[in-house]
């Protein structure tokens, strides 16, 4: 049922050595092989389809995904340490623009928690290192900010159109290096290593994680086997009317982190809104 797609390893990943390639080298010192104390809420138990819950005002009202309540699991938070350990390196490609994928082939990444991992993108600019091409899309001077986040996807239908929210999951440390750069005219690549670390409540089934194809997102299975995990575990893949990004992800990599491929097929949607 877990077909492997037909790929070409010519990727991008982090080995891009072209004019204009930016490349950050390992991730913030200050949160390598060190303990560090974070805030962590908890919400009732998920399941493959929703999240068990009660009406209350202490929950949002969620009706596409069927986020249900029990009145004697209220949500609590406390403080967990966290140990971050040094990424392992990116050494699987999982995507990149010459890679055959399709909604038959859907990669799917597989972490445990209480784990450290390594997501390594390559974002290619807009403009491709082209001067005259960057000063026609106007996107003007500044910095820009390199981020990545998990978490599962919330669609309604009204209307004949679906809109798609994303709901960030609160389980998971994520730190990118670089985490900003200032573009120039020149530049084409940009080499991003994120450090994923994931808490104790990780557990679950997450519709987004690393970035795949122009502007949608893999999914994500913590604490599962790959013998565990089926498409019917997340929402329909939803296609999003996509903007103009300045950075689009054309290479994508992984270490700590297990990769299988589902057949998602029918299970996909298009956002209208």
């Amino acid at each position: 049922m877990k077909a492997q797609p037909s790929r070409n390893l010519v990727g991008l990943g982090l080995a891009v050595v072209v004019a204009g390639v930016i490349i950050g080298a390992g991730i913030a010192a200050s949160y390598l092989d060190t303990e560090i104390t974070v805030t962590v809420t908890s919400y009732p138990t998920e399941t493959a389809t929703a999240f068990s819950a009660q009406a209350s005002t202490a929950y949002p009202t969620e009706t596409s995904t069927a986020y249900s309540t029990q009145a004697s699991t209220p949500y609590s938070t406390a403080s967990e340490t966290v140990t971050i350990g040094t990424p392992p390196p990116c050494n699987e490609n999982v995507y990149n623009t010459k890679t055959v994928l399709t909604m038959e082939n859907v990669p799917v990444l597989l972490m445990q928690p209480g784990s450290t991992a390594s997501i390594c993108v390559t974002y290619q600019s807009a403009w491709q290192g082209n001067s005259s091409e960057y000063n026609k899309l106007g996107f003007g001077n500044g910095t820009y900010g390199f981020s990545l986040s998990i978490g599962k996807e919330r669609c309604e239908t009204s209307a004949g159109e679906t809109s798609c929210t994303e709901i960030v999951s609160n389980s998971f440390i994520i730190t990118a290096n670089p985490g900003s750069i200032q573009p120039s005219p020149t530049t084409n690549y940009v080499a991003v290593v994120y450090t994923v670390a994931s808490l104790a409540n990780s557990t679950g089934f997450y519709d987004r994680s690393a970035p795949y194809e122009y502007c949608i997102g893999m999914p994500m299975a913590v604490g599962y086997s790959a013998s565990q995990v089926n498409s019917s575990d997340f929402s329909p893949i939803v296609i999003p009317p996509c903007p103009l990004l300045q950075f689009a992800a054309v290479g994508v990599s992984v270490g700590g982190i297990d990769v299988m491929y589902i057949p998602f097929g029918p299970q996909t949607q298009t956002q209208t809104s």
